[in-house]
């Protein structure tokens, strides 16, 4: 995975539990799994993800 060509990093993902983003350079953040909205969501900031299947 990769932040917008300045940091990349890997992630953890566990189905509708949390999806873990480990950058190199910048702190993991931990996106929790919402039921209700089906998002994952950061609950110390505004910052969501969205499963999208491809």
């Amino acid at each position: 995975m990769e932040r917008a060509g300045v940091d990349g990093g890997e992630h953890e993902y566990q189905e509708e539990n949390y999806i873990a983003l480990k950058w190199d350079r910048w702190p993991v953040e931990i996106l929790m799994w919402n039921r209700q909205r089906r998002i994952f969501h950061d609950p110390t900031k505004q910052f969501s993800l969205i499963p999208v299947v491809v």
